[in-house]
């Protein structure tokens, strides 16, 4: 069986900001540099301390499956309805951070606390919902020889949908992709 950590942040997700880039002196020349802005820094330095209450005795070694949860503070201008709806899962967020954004700033500070390298993380999947409270919750599995990953939606009551993200290639379907053949099956011919 693969061993799995699963556990909650409780901290308003936030995206990673953009490096930002500046120009210095040195020795009388002009010196490009890229940084940090103070608030993505100390946004990293909340997150690391909340992450290192879950951290492992040893960094996880060898193939790492990730899966984020991205629970989003409710409008409070929305109507009751709405936000009851919303806390069941029939109301997504289409608003900031992006899932990636605020997946990228999480797994950085994950990087220090839980694994080595990045490199290591060969699945993953970041899920944006409505929650009370803000948080993250995160599940890392360490991938084990002939463990076969089919990833699907998790259930949501709220949400319906049986499709599989992604299937066998023997199995026959809308969507079969083969990466070494480098061609989608079963899309019409461009005209």
């Amino acid at each position: 069986m693969a061993d799995t950590l699963k556990f909650t942040i409780p901290i308003r997700p936030r995206g990673q900001m953009r490096a930002r880039a500046g120009v210095m002196t040195v020795s009388g020349r002009a010196v490009s540099r890229t940084y940090k802005h103070k608030d993505q820094r100390l946004e990293e330095e909340k997150l690391t301390a909340l992450l290192l209450e879950h951290r492992p005795p040893e960094p996880l070694k060898g193939p790492i499956i990730l899966d984020i949860k991205l629970f989003l503070p409710i409008p409070r201008s929305k109507s009751k309805k709405w936000q009851a709806a919303a806390l069941r899962g029939q109301v997504l967020p289409e608003v900031k951070p992006d899932w990636d954004n605020a997946g990228k700033n999480l797994c950085d500070v994950m990087k220090r606390v839980f694994w080595r390298d990045d490199a290591q993380v060969v699945d993953g999947r970041v899920r944006k919902y409505y929650g009370d409270p803000p948080r993250y919750e995160v599940e890392i599995t360490q991938f084990e020889a002939g463990m076969l990953q089919i990833i699907q939606p998790a259930f949501n009551p709220g949400i319906v949908s049986d499709r599989r993200l992604f299937r066998p290639l023997d199995q026959k379907g809308p969507s079969s992709y083969d990466p070494l053949d480098e061609t989608i099956q079963d899309w019409p011919e461009a005209p």
